[in-house]
C-alpha cells in the first residue's frame, strides 16, 4: 500500500516514514523495490518524536488507542486502517472519523485508489513545500486549515490540557482514598423517572392547552363586547 502510494505520480514529492518488521523488509529488497527515494523504513520508529516533527503532516496507522492518543496530542489528521482482530482499533478509528480529525478506510476494502483519494482529501488546501524546507500550517491560523486540522489542533489542545500523567495519578490516589461512590452518576430510580416524567407531560399539555385556548377565548371577549355595537349598526343601515 504504501509503496503504491509512494509511486503515484502526485505523491512522488511526498515522503514516507514506514514503521515496518524485518521480515516484510526482506520481502521489499528481493523484490528490489527498497531504493524508493521518498519512502524510508525501519524495525523500529521513534513515533512520538516523528508526531511532533513540523515536517509531518498525515499519520496512517491501524487505530490503536496510543497512537490515536500520540497523533491526535500533535495535532496530526489520520488515516485510520483499523485490523479486524482488534475491535478497539474499529472503534478509535469511528470516533476519530466523527470528531473530524480524520478518515476511516476498512482494512477488506484496500483498494490503492480509494486510499489515494482519502489521502487527498485529507491533505486538500493546506500549504505545504515539500522540499528541504517544508513548511507546516500554522496552529493559530485555523482559517487556512480544512477541517481536518483545525479538529486535530482542537482535540490536541484538549488532550494536552486535560492534565497527562499527573491527573492520572491524582485520579489514582483520589481512588485509592476516597473510593469510587463520589465518582458514580445517580440514576433516577424507576419512580422517580416516571414523576418527572410525568409533571413534564403535564406542564408540557397545559402550555399547549393554554396557547391555543387564549387566542380563542380573546377573540370571545372581543366578540361580545362589540357585537352590541355592530347590531345597532346594521339596523341604522337597514
Amino acid at each position: 500500500m504504501i509503496i503504491h502510494l509512494a509511486l503515484t505520480k502526485q505523491n512522488k514529492t511526498m515522503r514516507y516514514l514506514w514503521s515496518l518488521n524485518e521480515p516484510f523488509q526482506y520481502l521489499l529488497e528481493k523484490a528490489n523495490i527498497n531504493q524508493l527515494s521518498n519512502v524510508r523504513y525501519a524495525s523500529y520508529l521513534p513515533q512520538m518524536e516523528i508526531l511532533k516533527h513540523e515536517n509531518v503532516i498525515l499519520f496512517i496507522s491501524h487505530g490503536g488507542f496510543n497512537s490515536v492518543a500520540e497523533s491526535l496530542i500533535f495535532n496530526k489528521p489520520m488515516l485510520i486502517i483499523p485490523l479486524t482482530p482488534h475491535l478497539d482499533h474499529a472503534d478509535n478509528a469511528l470516533r476519530v472519523e466523527k470528531s473530524g480529525c480524520g478518515i476511516m478506510h476498512l482494512g477488506w476494502n484496500l483498494k490503492p485508489i480509494l486510499l489515494q483519494q482519502q489521502i487527498s482529501l485529507l491533505l486538500q488546501n493546506i500549504s505545504v513545500n515539500i522540499d528541504d524546507n517544508m513548511t507546516y500550517p500554522n496552529p493559530s491560523d485555523f482559517k487556512k486549515m480544512n477541517h481536518f486540522f483545525a479538529a486535530a489542533h482542537r482535540i490536541g489542545r484538549l488532550l494536552r490540557s486535560a492534565g497527562g500523567t499527573t491527573q492520572a495519578a491524582t485520579i489514582i490516589e483520589e481512588f485509592l482514598e476516597f473510593g469510587y461512590q463520589h465518582l458514580i452518576f445517580n440514576q433516577p430510580t424507576y419512580k422517580q423517572s416516571f414523576i418527572i416524567h410525568s409533571l413534564v407531560l403535564l406542564v408540557t399539555t397545559a402550555t399547549i392547552a393554554l396557547l391555543v385556548l387564549l387566542p380563542y377565548c380573546c377573540c370571545r371577549i372581543c366578540y361580545r363586547k362589540f357585537k352590541p355595537k355592530l347590531v345597532k349598526q346594521k339596523g341604522k343601515a337597514h
